[in-house]
């Protein structure tokens, strides 16, 4: 914010300049709200053009793990068995975010520690290590701007 007001107070040989300097600012800052707007509850899996391409390979998605809550969400409602295992790669907060879903539905839940005794196998891509071990069946996804940022894979269907 500093270099911002120092800009705008810097007087260069063009008058017009820190009403450009403004007018750049507040576009960004609209452009910038609209899309944490369109990508809600997401609207942290963000990167400009800046990050460059492939930017799934170089960083991690969902680093807060914001979209285990869909992912379970969307688990429960469509698997009607009243006991379900899933397993979600560490570092993980798919358990702490299963406390989001309504209790009936969090009792169906049981969450184990290796992904070959699991129901479900959920990701959001942040563990390098489980991106090659994945279940042949995905059933769901979730994408922010095109780019994959959770999965949840089924061992059988």
């Amino acid at each position: 914010m500093r270099g911002w007001v120092a800009a705008a107070r810097w007087r260069a040989r063009w008058a017009g300049w820190p009403r450009l300097l403004y007018a750049g600012t507040a576009l960004s800052l609209v452009l910038t709200a609209a899309q944490m707007v369109r990508d809600h509850p997401l609207q942290n899996v963000y990167f400009n053009l800046l990050a460059g391409p492939n930017v799934a390979q170089r960083f991690e998605m969902d680093y807060w793990c914001l979209g285990y809550r869909q992912d379970l969400a969307y688990i429960v409602a469509h698997d009607p068995r009243p006991l379900i295992t899933v397993f979600a790669p560490p570092p993980n907060s798919a358990e702490l975010n299963s406390q989001l879903l309504p209790p009936a539905q969090r009792a169906r839940l049981r969450f184990v520690e290796q992904p070959e005794n699991a129901d479900y196998f959920i990701t959001n891509y942040r563990n390098p290590s489980y991106r090659n071990y994945l279940y042949p069946f995905q059933v769901h996804e979730i994408r922010v701007d095109g780019r994959r940022v959770h999965s949840v894979f089924q061992r059988t269907q």
